[in-house]
């Protein structure tokens, strides 16, 4: 069996879920020991920012995908993609950031990691924007086989696209063996020298994009400075996006500047650590595909608190403490209750790291490997 994938997406994705999904889907598909060949197109500019597995085929396009002219970007997907995926023989195409490449005589299989640029067209940047994702959502109807990163997502699919639920299969997230349990001393130690970050705080982890709700969350932290709790809000997202700038206004304003503390993006290893530390995870994102930062958490036994909304309530179970993402007195109650019940955060403690258990990304492999001999035998 002959597998091409096109790397391009990781380059707008990277550091965030779909760049740790094709690197951990790859790797364990190879692990899997198939008798299948895995070729990957990416363009001049992308091998640096991800370490793929060795025992793949890599087809390097000596193009900048962020020099090309708009329609050239068009031009790469529907003609000279295409063409070399023609040339390699491969017997299916799996897609992973929408697109459907039309002109391929092959199967074809394209991974939805969310709707949101569907649901809330507002939070794109452009017009242009708009109407490229509009096109990359119409191009589903050629897939063979859609891969849904959860049921939330699957029943979008069918509810606003008409994507038909026996084209869909529901394959979620795994999580990295890097996030678990470590002694808290030594924890503390880390994030103390990495970031003289001492005492309690709540930690966020995530864009600073509309969707993930901080405006809310900073309202909810206001009310909680001005009771009787004493902790800190830790926020780890790139602080080049331009809704920082509102935020760190908002916290002006409501003077808690100084209990907050921005870390921008931070590598697998930093967040390892600040997991453990936490005295709680909070994470009340009005829309997500999956929620891969709550998952990172629990791995690592934080007590989470995640918004009743879109998949979050299916990736966190009864494991979590599920709040109104758009009352953020709900949400300063939640984060109250926890930090005052010790006994509550050990029981969500132990409930984290058993539900965390449940998704790996060899399973994530291993079921996505089905699809493709699925697809094969039709």
């Amino acid at each position: 069996m002959k597998i091409a994938y096109s790397l391009h997406p990781i380059i707008h994705h990277f550091n965030r879920g779909i760049h740790f999904y094709i690197k951990n889907l790859l790797e364990n598909l190879l692990r899997l020991k198939e008798e299948t060949e895995f070729h990957i197109f990416f363009l001049q500019e992308e091998i640096r920012e991800i370490n793929l597995p060795e025992k793949v085929h890599l087809h390097k396009f000596k193009y900048h995908w962020k020099k090309l002219p708009y329609g050239f970007q068009w031009l790469w997907e529907f003609t000279l993609l295409p063409w070399e995926i023609e040339r390699i023989k491969a017997e299916i195409v799996h897609s992973l950031d929408l697109s459907t490449y039309p002109f391929l005589p092959c199967k074809r299989v394209t991974t939805v990691h969310d709707l949101i640029p569907f649901l809330f067209p507002t939070f794109l940047s452009s017009k242009k924007e708009f109407w490229k994702y509009r096109i990359r959502l119409f191009s589903l109807k050629l897939a063979d086989a859609v891969i849904a990163i959860s049921k939330n997502t699957a029943s979008d699919l069918t509810k606003h696209l008409g994507i038909p639920p026996s084209k869909i299969k529901v394959i979620p997230y795994g999580i990295g063996s890097v996030f678990r349990p470590l002694e808290k001393d030594l924890a503390k130690a880390y994030i103390l020298e990495r970031f003289q970050l001492k005492g309690k705080f709540i930690l966020f982890v995530g864009a600073i994009s509309p969707n993930k709700n901080l405006g809310r969350l900073i309202e909810a932290f206001s009310l909680l400075r001005h009771s009787d709790i004493r902790v800190q809000l830790v926020i780890c997202a790139s602080l080049k996006e331009p809704f920082y700038t509102y935020l760190s206004k908002k916290a002006k304003n409501l003077d808690i500047s100084s209990y907050i503390k921005w870390l921008g993006s931070l590598t697998q290893e930093d967040l390892l650590y600040l997991y453990n530390c936490c005295e709680l995870f909070i994470y009340p994102s009005l829309y997500e595909g999956f929620g891969l930062p709550p998952l990172e958490a629990m791995a690592c036994g934080a007590p989470v608190i995640v918004s009743n909304t879109s998949s979050l309530p299916e990736v966190v179970g009864d494991a979590g403490i599920l709040v109104n993402p758009y009352d953020p007195k709900e949400i300063f109650l939640a984060m109250k209750k926890v930090l005052k019940n010790r006994s509550l955060r050990e029981e969500l403690k132990e409930k984290s790291l058993k539900r965390a258990k449940l998704f790996s990304w060899e399973k994530t492999a291993r079921l996505t490997l089905e699809v493709y001999k699925n697809l094969i035998k039709i």
